[in-house]
């Protein structure tokens, strides 16, 4: 009797553990479970949650692992969710369904989702679900959902998309959806697509987004498909789509984005890349309009491939606006030459690199940048090439003006200096090295670039009639280059000069005047969509004039200091001789001869200190202003002459600091050295060091 009892009991457990549904209000899964026959069945206003240590798994075909029968279910997963079964997906549920997944989610079987729901769904995941078979989705969620991603999402299968959407749903992904089908499928209208994480796919007819009308996608992540016939984007009518990030294919016949419809608008500030042969890193075959806005980067060099490409047989309006900071390389076509209206405006900037671009089949060509328009190709110029040439000019003259004004500063008389620190009666020999690197940023007119330069000056001087007079020569090797690398040219600077120093009891006059010839190799590159990354080079000569004056004044404070304001006013003129560009397709410029001048200005206060016998210190604080006058350039490209402005500032105004030691070796050689940082408007900074060798005769 007992035996019979006990099989009983056991049959009868076995019955409800492996072939009835278990139904559920409120519990927890904390441990393995492998159930059948629709599995953990939840009916409405339940809620589940799955511990690091639960699972539930199902081996039957069309056999869930949880199935919803009603609405506002609450599921949390942790542990483990999985079914081996053909039609067996892990979840199934109906409206105002809401998943929180950090666990794993899998199914082997095909037409098996990992997660399908109905209406106002909300899935959460920062685990892991996979699908492993065709026509398995790893997440369906219909109208009105919501879909974040920060963990994986791989599916394996033909047919079988990373995430499915339906009408008002928005999906954000910040982690990783690898396909073998669509990365993400919108099928419906007003749904947003976030993607700041990864979107991969690897097999033909494989896109990573693929959306109907109505719909936003903003990019700051990849996107990235890499077989045949994928597309990154595939959208059909009235979408928006915007990209900071990189969106690439590599197939052939695989677009970055491409459109089937009409009334589309792209924002690119990003990349945009396309490789195989065929491609169009963004392509449109559908009557209606389309609105390129571009200041990033779009690439598309292989046979049949283009970077902007509108078929012959549709009537579609385009704009394409090529912002600051674009850059194409690949062919562009309009289409359609004559049917539709195709409008193109190229605008220049500190981001902008010197191009030449091609444009076929455009119907009007705007340029607002500096540069030329010829048939069908714009060529713009960056004119901060031109612009640093006067500026450079100004910053070298005044550092030379700047080490003589310091040797005259020493010959000024006051009470403080009329010991054995520096002694005038004999005439002298100096030599003195000097150098600064200074850097311009980027502003919306002018790229960013940096200016440096060394350099060596001699000199002789002597007392005459209650004054000093003397001599200066020396040569100098100057770098300018852009941060966008659009430029760069190499100098070499020959000078020769005077200088005169006067005192009036408190108050010095010195005087000096520079004359100089330079030399300069330069190198201009050019992004040419049809040609790639050229570069024209050119050799000019130039000749240049510089007075100074210097006016300071002197306070004793105590036995030791003085304070010293001081005024400095420095003008400079300039001849650069006509040159021509040699080295690129369709890009070399003639440049007609100019004249350029520029004054700067200093008001300054010094402290100086004799800390003991053989030395002395100085502290100074100053305020800089620099005007140029060098506002356009004539130019000829091609038989075409056209005119353009040196962008930036004529006028600017800074601060800056300096300190100097001098100490005084014998009574026949002194040495100094000295360092000065500043910054100017236009988020301008530079830093001037030298030293100084004296040698009484």
């Amino acid at each position: 009797m007992n035996k019979i009892f006990y099989t009983a009991m056991v049959s009868l457990c076995m019955i409800f553990a492996f072939h009835k549904p278990v139904y559920a209000a409120d519990y927890s899964v904390d441990s393995a479970s492998t159930t059948q026959n629709d599995g953990n069945v939840l009916d409405g206003d339940d809620s589940i949650t799955i511990t690091s240590n639960g699972s539930i798994s199902t081996n039957a075909n069309s056999d869930p692992a949880i199935n919803m029968t009603g609405d506002n279910i609450t599921i949390v997963i942790d542990g483990t969710i999985s079914t081996t079964g053909d039609s067996s997906k892990a979840v199934v549920g109906l409206n105002q369904t809401t998943i929180t997944n950090t666990g794993v989610i899998s199914t082997t079987g095909s037409s098996a989702y990992g997660i399908d729901l109905d209406d106002n769904a909300v899935v959460n995941n920062s685990g892991t679900i996979q699908t492993l078979d065709s026509n398995s989705d790893a997440i369906l969620v219909r109208q009105n959902g919501i879909v974040t991603n920060s963990g994986t999402i791989t599916t394996s299968g033909s047919g079988s998309e990373g995430v499915r959407v339906d009408n008002n749903s928005k999906i954000y992904n910040s982690g990783l959806i690898e396909t073998t089908s669509e990365g993400i499928l919108s099928v419906g209208d007003f749904i947003t697509i976030v993607n700041s994480g990864v979107i991969k796919t690897s097999e033909t007819n494989s896109d990573g987004i693929d959306i109907d009308n109505n719909n936003n996608v903003i990019n700051s992540g990849i996107i990235s498909t890499v077989d045949n016939s994928s597309d990154a984007i595939f959208a059909r009518s009235d979408n928006t789509i915007v990209n900071s990030g990189e969106i690439t294919a590599a197939g052939d016949s695989s677009n970055g984005i491409s459109f089937s419809g009409n009334n589309n608008v792209i924002n690119n500030t990003g990349e945009i890349k396309v490789t195989g042969i065929n491609s169009y890193a963004i392509g449109s075959n559908n009557d209606g309009t389309m609105v390129i806005n571009n200041s990033g980067y779009i690439e598309a060099i292989n046979t049949g491939s283009f970077a902007i490409y509108n078929d012959d047989v549709d009537v579609t309006d385009t704009t394409l606006n090529l912002n600051n900071g674009s850059r194409i390389l690949g062919a562009i076509d309009l289409g359609n030459n004559g049917g539709d209206t195709d409008t193109v405006n190229v605008y220049g900037g500190g981001k902008s690199l010197p191009a030449s671009i091609t444009i076929n089949n455009a119907e009007a060509i705007n340029l607002y940048a500096s540069g030329v328009i010829i048939g069908d190709t714009v060529t713009t110029v960056d004119a901060t090439f031109e612009k640093s040439v006067s500026v450079g000019l100004s910053s070298l003259s005044s550092s030379i003006h700047n080490t003589i004004d310091q040797r005259s500063n020493a010959k000024f008389q006051t009470k403080v200096s009329t010991d054995a620190l520096y002694q005038a009666q004999k005439p002298q020999a100096w030599i003195s090295t000097f150098g600064e690197i200074r850097k311009f940023g980027e502003t919306d007119e002018n790229t960013g670039y940096e200016y440096k330069f060394y350099g060596v000056n001699t000199g002789y001087e002597w007392d005459y009639n209650h004054a000093t007079v003397g001599v200066v020569a020396g040569v100098a090797s100057s770098k300018s280059e852009s941060d966008l690398e659009s430029f760069e040219y190499n100098s070499s600077h020959a000078f020769i000069g005077g200088y005169g120093v006067f005192n009036f009891g408190k108050l010095k006059l010195s005087t000096n005047l520079l004359a100089g010839y330079t030399d300069s190799d330069n190198k201009r590159y050019i992004l040419d969509n049809i040609n790639g990354l050229e570069t024209a080079v050119s050799a000019t000569d130039s000749l240049f004039i510089s007075p100074s004056i210097n006016l300071m004044t002197s306070y004793e404070i105590g036995s030791s200091y003085e304070v010293r304001p001081s005024v400095n006013l420095t003008y400079h003129a300039a001849y650069i001789d006509d040159y021509k560009e040699s080295g690129s397709s369709a890009s070399n410029l003639n440049i007609e001869d100019r004249y350029l001048q520029g004054l700067s200005s200093k008001v300054q206060l010094a402290v100086t200190n004799n800390f003991n016998s053989k030395g002395k210190a100085e502290i100074r604080l100053g305020i800089n202003t620099r005007h140029i006058d060098d506002d356009h350039v004539n130019a000829t490209l091609n038989g075409a002459k056209f005119e353009y402005k040196t962008q930036g500032e004529s006028s600017i105004y800074g601060i800056y600091a300096g300190a100097n030691i001098r100490i005084v070796e014998s009574e026949n050689m002194a040495f100094m050295a000295d360092i000065e940082i500043g910054s100017s408007k236009d988020d301008e900074e530079y830093v001037n060091a030298g030293m100084k060798f004296n040698f009484n005769f």
